[in-house]
């Protein structure tokens, strides 16, 4: 791809599904196209686990799993304790990569304690297993509380930092993948890169509490599905970055 010398090839990146979310950079003569990942995020990604890189399991055997290492470098590992509540590795996949079973009965993992607070963003590949439970899915969650990521017992997607904020936007049982960008009354929630709702969600954080995959602390809210790759990123995400990351998650999972 040549370029004038001193000049960058821009690569526009499309925010629906995209073949890849690039960015380049200019060496000498040649403009090298680099696939965008979210450590391009920063300082802002605080945490980020992705069940998909097999390396970053710790497996106890026949797949049951009792830590997923955290890729931003923050050492935020996902863990449990409890071998009865502890996900499954290598039964189930999404777009082909492997993620994490969780059961319907309390299964969650959960970081050590973190003080983030508002703006922040929280992203989340997953698959519900059943709809129409009237139960609450907390897909990511903190501590025992209903603030969380995922679906209200009345089968619509929605987030709760303090105020719950629900779209008119059905459950399935599809691989999708949530961005919720928690940032008081301009809160926004996305589905697989598109915005479903916005407004209030409330002004809470992770106040010195655990970020939870799965359920919420004490087992409320239980996901009865797989869950993949989830991200805590500590910005309202916007511009370039959440399209790169709308364009990544699609392209990487298969999720149109």
């Amino acid at each position: 791809m040549p370029v004038v010398s001193g000049h960058t090839q821009v690569i526009p990146s499309v925010f629906h599904g995209a073949a890849s979310a690039q960015k380049a950079y200019l060496d000498g003569e040649q403009a090298w196209p680099h696939p965008w990942t979210p450590t391009d995020l920063g300082a802002a990604l605080l945490a980020w686990h992705d069940p998909s890189n097999i390396g970053t399991l710790t497996d106890l055997g026949g797949g049951v799993i009792s830590q997923v290492d955290d890729l931003s470098g923050n050492s935020n590992h996902l863990t449990q304790t409890n071998g009865v509540l502890r996900a499954v590795s290598g039964v189930r996949t999404i777009g082909g990569l492997n993620v994490l079973d969780y059961g319907g009965v309390g299964h969650r993992m959960g970081t050590p304690t973190m003080t983030v607070v508002q703006p922040f963003t929280w992203a989340v590949v997953f698959q519900f297993d059943a709809v129409g439970t009237g139960t609450q899915r907390q897909v990511l969650t903190r501590a025992n509380s209903g603030r969380m990521t995922g679906a209200l017992n009345t089968d619509v997607w929605a987030h709760n930092m303090g105020t719950q904020s629900a779209s008119t936007t059905p459950i399935d049982t599809s691989p999708h993948f949530l961005l919720s960008v928690f940032n008081g009354a301009s809160s926004e929630l996305f589905l697989d890169g598109r915005l479903i709702k916005t407004g209030n969600a409330g002004t809470d954080g992770l106040n010195g509490l655990v970020m939870w995959v799965g359920a919420r602390q004490d087992g409320a809210g239980p996901v009865d599905g797989g869950i993949g790759e989830d991200m805590l990123i500590d910005v309202a995400l916007g511009g370039s970055d959440l399209v790169n990351l709308h364009a990544y998650l699609s392209a990487k999972w298969s999720i149109r």
